[in-house]
């Protein structure tokens, strides 16, 4: 991962969906549109929509704003298997 720690794939692998979980774990309070997070986890911003998708679907991120014609997405706060993962996050983090 280019810009921030890699704390989750330490644990699940360097898969794409667990590199923008740790983005947006890491980054919870802010959100981002894909340029962004696509440059900082190094990829492609065709390979991130491509599981987008699937974390929208699954309630992990949620689409928090459009600006013009950009979307910005965060993390699903209050979901709870998002706070489960929050949790566990946070304690690794304090752990290191």
């Amino acid at each position: 991962m280019v810009g921030s720690v890699v704390l989750l794939s330490r644990f699940f692998g360097s898969d794409l969906r667990v590199l923008v979980l740790d983005f947006f774990l890491t980054h919870r309070e802010l959100d981002f549109g894909v340029t962004d997070v696509a440059e900082d986890v190094g990829c492609s911003r065709q390979s991130l929509y491509k599981i987008f998708d699937a974390l929208l679907a699954d309630g992990l991120i949620v689409k928090s704003r459009v600006l013009g014609n950009k979307s910005f997405y965060k993390i699903n706060s209050e979901d709870p298997e998002v706070v489960l993962l929050m949790g566990f996050f946070d304690k690794v983090l304090m752990n290191d």
